[in-house]
């Protein structure tokens, strides 16, 4: 919720990797429909990178929903492409039922 720091952005993907990997966990919803912005297009590259040494399998399906902004949405926009460029099938939403529904197929 509200502005999210790149630190806390980093501790949040500590902590979603080890549930993740601890759980064998496969498919992963992220409600960042109320987050207003405090991290960058830097901060998600940075992120991403690290997805391919984390331990998190490619067969992982993260569905993120995202609200109207403007500035969340290019965020969003960017996190998706750039996962799916590095092999991760993760894709951004602004629906929850349309998230859902895909997460279930």
């Amino acid at each position: 919720m509200g502005e999210v720091s790149p630190l806390e952005l980093e501790e949040a993907f500590e902590k979603v990797v080890e549930s993740m990997v601890e759980n064998k966990f496969i498919r992963c919803i992220a409600d960042c429909t109320k987050l207003t912005g405090g991290h960058s297009i830097v901060d998600l590259y940075s992120l991403i990178g690290r997805m391919d040494h984390a331990g998190i399998p490619r067969n992982l399906k993260e569905a993120v929903i995202i609200n109207s902004n403007k500035e969340i949405q290019a965020l969003g926009s960017f996190y998706g492409n750039a996962s799916f460029n590095r092999g991760f099938n993760i894709r951004i939403f602004t629906d929850r039922t349309a998230a859902l529904e895909w997460l279930d197929t």
